[in-house]
Formats: C-alpha cells, structure tokens, sequence
C-alpha cells in the first residue's frame, strides 16, 4: 500500500496524508485539517441563537421588574417630596398650602395631584401614572400619601 503525501498550507507545510487506494482525483479532493475550512456551519449558528434566545428569555423578565421598581421609586420619592414641602409650610403658617396642585414626579412616570382639605389644615396627596414607561399591572392605578403617613395600596410601597 502507497501513500500519497500533499503539503498542507493551513498546518504550515506538515504533510497531509491520503491512503493510496484512492485515485489521484479523489485524493486531491480530500480536504487536510484546517484547510479551506473557514466560518461556522448552519447547526454551530442554530445553538448560538438558541442560547441567545435563552438568555433574553431570562433577562427580559427582570429587566421589566427592574423599570417597574424604579418607576414606583419614582413615584414615591415625588410624593415623599410634596409632603415634605407641605409640612415646612404647615410649620411656618401654620396651614398647608401648595402654589401649585399638580407636580410632575422627576423622572416623569407619574403626576402628583395636591388636594388641601379641612381648610388647610390637611391634605391629601395622589400620584398618577403617565403614558410613559412600563405598564404595571400592581400598581397602573394610583399611589396616595395623607398627613399621617397612610400609603395606599400597600403592594405599591
């Protein structure tokens, strides 16, 4: 048995060997390791997509809870902002009052609407959800804050 021996250029002129049964045709035809073996094939794609697809399976979800919790932190750091400022004035009037009765929270999420009742003597304090952002299935309603600290709804807060 003979052996037909080609230079592979791809392994840097190691010798590529064909068992000599083969015609000369078929020998030539064969190809060495690393020669004219470039890019991926189809299924080494199909797993990469798969992957791909798993992991944006996994991260979507809590990416979108993350949005959802932030907006909500939003939410209440406007409220917490308003009644603050209601309580300076209260402390220095002696009322509550607010020059204006809507407030933008400040990443825009929600606007707060300012209600003085009781003659300026309490308030009531509700955020509403804007268009933008994440829908929020717990929370898409309204969040509120009175004057002693009662926060509805509780899964909001």
């Amino acid at each position: 048995m003979s052996i037909h021996v080609q230079q592979d250029k791809a392994t840097f002129g190691k010798p590529c060997v064909s068992p000599s049964f083969l015609s000369t045709d078929e020998a030539q035809g064969r190809r060495c390791a690393g020669e004219g073996s470039s890019g991926f094939t189809l299924i080494e794609l199909m797993i990469v997509l798969l992957i791909v697809a798993i992991l944006a399976a996994i991260a979507y979800p809590a990416y979108t809870g993350y949005l959802r919790s932030a907006q909500r932190a939003d939410a209440q750091a406007a409220l917490m902002n308003a009644a603050q400022r209601l309580e300076r004035r209260y402390t220095a009037a002696g009322e509550y009052s607010a020059a204006q009765t809507t407030i933008a929270s400040e990443q825009g999420y929600w606007t707060v609407k300012v209600d003085i009742t009781d003659s300026g003597q309490s308030y009531f304090l509700t955020a509403q959800k804007t268009d933008k952002g994440v829908t929020d299935a717990t929370c898409s309603g309204s969040m509120t804050l009175d004057p002693q600290g009662r926060r509805e709804p509780d899964s909001c807060w």
